[in-house]
């Protein structure tokens, strides 16, 4: 912790900020401004300042604060039922003697046990709420209103300068003003009406009620949450003081402090010492700070209020120091789906991922540190189920889940194994892809070696050993099995479809050539080296269908189907692997995949985006308007499903934030470490931007009007060559304000240079 602390530190001091917002008009727009509030899913507004954060909404014709907070859980673990760890030869024993004619596919929850097969097992997922974050409490503003009259009521959320603003003209309505301080964990709610803490029924029987009490005219409300063999347990304390029409409510958890009652009376009460300018003031220059970072101005009204939107419900929910946040931003109930937790086959990635090119990477360091600190765990896991030594990561991660397995008291080294779905072959790279991503677009030396190297290498070490255990076929390539798709087939008899998945040789590649790059940046062993580019010769191609047309599929020998997570396209996006510079026969066959593919529009929306963006398919940008149309909320956020899915009313979904990701991709890109400018925009459509961040540290602002490129402006934060796609026919350059210079292109357009931190390039085309 205090090793990524201090790496941190050195990488925030390299955040480019200009100091002034870029487009204010455009930030303003995408407030947003209702005249109700009491639909938890549709219309609750999302407050916060990275750690703590709150739905405002009415809850019974009560206005509440639902305040969550990152640290807040139940992360009891009570594995003592629950099956053996899978061991990959016990799995491969098994299904290899099953009849080949067998359609069975043995789906979620199965579990191979020395005597067979057994799918009714309730296991530790199934058997409780926890592990799961918590809500920390309801704050109540005002009494219930009775008749829930709207008539005058104005509700507006103020992303620019973060607060919730509430007018009411009826007299027996609530007014108020609430924030989540920038500057500490206080909520700051200005209002003539009353707030009372309001008790939330204990989600396990076994807790122990929650303790109120008033002292000195400050309001506490004090939580213990138990612990299990493994971990201590946890608590934690609001306070709640009143100054005039001013109100602050503060956390402090026992994660923080050891006396969080002391603590969080000490904080009100320092909030309300100061005066209102100050505090509000100090506040809004946090968000001012936030917002000078980077900016677009596009004609696509709708994308546009869609950034900045979910650029600050990510910056509610995460910020450097905290624990991360895991699938939802609040919580709706104390009960959450999927225990809330961080689900690597596709979500919790996702949330993060506009932080890279948005020009926000210290908002991933929150990711950054759970799976770094994860790391001998995942070492653990790769020995106890594939018998192999590097890392293997699985598809449930919990917070606070002990190092070190091998000193748990608790059964299977208190390790819940989500089968069937754990063993996805890619899941493992995929979860270390980001930490590679923040180095690529923050190049920084010790953040690679002490962060992103170890859990690269060991992560490249595991598949460099399940690579070197496959059989390899009659053309010289390796069967890359057994495998699960991510969430389709399942296990099938004799691994009918558990082989040579699209995903995993993505992520395969992704994972060898990153830690090639990695090892010969750091001068590692060359023998290392060798042995993952000679795993990358060794891997399949990609499973696609017979005949003249044929489209990639999930896995080897399957047919196109209904997809939950577009596993086809996965090696356009994420897996970064086919892209703009792959040969044509590549592009045509994803290019014909990714717009004929089948899926159920749940997860793959923002992915399927940025692949379409990634091979500038034509049309793109109306295919994601589209999409965004069928699920955007009044209340700004984003369902995880087109209207009327029942996924969509279990909460507001943190991956939803990565739209972010998406709309840059149509901006530019620099997948392959090449910088090109509006790769997949609209020609009929004018659009700028300000420092977006890509590959290599590279800030890069652009004007796109009438159809044309007539602005480009790249600025550089590290060393390196810089390598541009031309926009223009004919290409100049003013380097740090110097005379321009014509350049020369490549056979493929791109022009090259060398640059130094520091530097500033004007390109022109005249």
């Amino acid at each position: 912790m205090k090793k990524i602390t201090v790496v941190f530190l050195v990488l925030f001091a390299t955040v480019h900020f200009s100091g002034t917002i870029p487009f204010k008009t455009r930030l303003d727009e995408a407030a947003v401004e209702l005249n109700k509030i009491n639909d938890i899913a549709e219309e609750s507004l999302i407050i916060g300042n990275g750690d703590i954060n709150a739905l405002v909404y009415e809850k019974d014709g009560t206005l509440v604060l639902q305040v969550t907070k990152n640290d807040v859980w139940d992360s009891r673990l009570n594995t003592e039922d629950d099956p053996p760890l899978p061991a990959i030869e016990l799995v491969k024993q098994y299904f290899s003697s099953l009849d080949p004619d067998d359609k069975t596919s043995y789906l979620d929850r199965g579990y191979i046990l020395p005597d067979g097969y057994d799918k009714q097992i309730i296991d530790s997922y199934n058997r409780s709420s926890n592990p799961c974050p918590r809500i920390v409490g309801l704050v109540s503003i005002g009494g219930e209103t009775s008749p829930r009259d709207y008539t005058g009521q104005s509700v507006k959320l103020d992303i620019r300068k973060g607060y919730v603003s509430i007018t009411n003209k009826s007299k027996n309505r609530v007014s108020a003003d609430i924030r989540a301080l920038m500057q500490e964990n206080v909520f700051l709610v200005e209002t003539s009406a009353n707030l009372e803490f309001i008790s939330l029924p204990l989600p396990e029987s076994d807790y122990t009620p929650a303790r109120k009490a008033v002292v000195n005219g400050v309001k506490i409300f004090y939580q213990q949450i138990p612990g299990d063999k493994d971990w201590p347990g946890m608590s934690y304390a609001m306070a709640l003081a009143k100054d005039g029409n001013r109100n602050a409510v503060s956390v402090v958890t026992s994660l923080e402090s050891s006396n969080p009652e002391y603590d969080a009376v000490k904080l009100v009460k320092s909030v309300l010492t100061q005066s209102n300018a100050r505090i509000k003031a100090e506040h809004e220059r946090e968000w001012e700070k936030f917002w000078s970072v980077s900016g677009i101005d596009i004609e696509e009204s709708e994308l546009s209020k869609v950034w900045y939107r979910n650029l600050y419900f990510f910056r509610c929910v995460s910020k450097p120091g905290v624990q991360s946040v895991g699938l939802f931003a609040g919580l709706f109930d104390n009960s959450p789906m999927w225990h809330g937790d961080y689900h690597t086959n596709y979500n919790i990635q996702q949330t993060y991922w506009s932080a890279f090119s948005s020009n926000h990477p210290d908002l991933a360091e929150p990711y950054d540190r759970l799976i770094s600190e994860y790391l001998p765990r995942a070492k653990w896991l790769a020995n106890q189920i594939y018998g192999m030594n590097g890392a293997f990561y699985p598809h449930v991660l919990y917070a606070y889940e002990p190092s070190y397995p091998e000193l748990c008291k608790s059964k299977n080294g208190r390790q819940y194994f989500h089968h069937v779905w754990g063993m996805t072959l890619g899941v493992t790279g995929f979860t270390v892809q980001p930490l590679w991503w923040k180095y690529k677009y923050q190049p920084d030396m010790d953040y690679l070696q002490e962060i992103v190297w170890p859990v690269v290498r060991d992560v490249a070490t595991f598949y460099a050993n399940f690579v070197e255990n496959c059989e390899v076929q009659a053309d010289g390539k390796i069967e890359l099995m057994p495998t699960v798709s991510p969430e389709h087939w399942g296990w099938t008899p004799q691994f009918r479809r558990n082989r040579d998945c699209s995903f995993d040789i993505a992520m395969f590649h992704y994972i060898f050539e990153a830690a090639t790059e990695a090892a010969t940046i750091l001068n590692e062993d060359p023998a290392m080296i060798a042995r993952f580019q000679k795993c990358i010769s060794l891997l399949p191609e990609y499973p696609r269908t017979e005949g003249e047309t044929p489209v990639i599929v999930d896995v080897k020998g399957a047919p196109p189907i209904n997809y939950n997570i577009t596993v086809p396209t996965t090696p356009v996006f994420p897996g970064d692997v086919i892209n703009y510079w792959s040969s044509s026969d590549d592009k045509e066959i994803f290019t014909r995949t990714i717009e004929g593919i089948s899926w159920n529009g749940n997860n793959a929306d923002a992915m399927l985006a940025i692949a379409r963006a990634r091979l500038s398919i034509p049309g793109s940008l109306g295919w994601f308007r589209r999409e965004v149309d069928q699920r955007v909320r009044v209340n700004g956020t984003l369902s995880i499903a087109p209207r009327g899915a029942r996924f969509n009313n279990f909460g507001h979904y943190t991956e939803q934030f990565g739209y972010c990701k998406a709309v840059n991709e149509f901006l530019v890109q620099s997948v392959g470490d090449i910088i090109r400018v509006f790769p997949a925009w609209d020609d009929d459509k004018d659009a700028r931007f300000r420092n977006l961040r890509c590959q290599g540290g590279f800030l890069v602002s652009s004007d796109f009007i009438d159809g044309k490129v007539t602005y480009l402006k790249i600025d550089a934060t590290a060393n390196g060559e810089l390598r541009l796609l031309s926009p223009w026919e004919t290409i100049y350059v003013r380097k740090n304000g110097s005379r321009k210079e014509k350049l020369i292109m490549n056979a493929k357009g791109i022009v090259t240079i060398d640059a130094y931190k520091g530097d500033s390039f004007i390109y022109t085309y005249r």
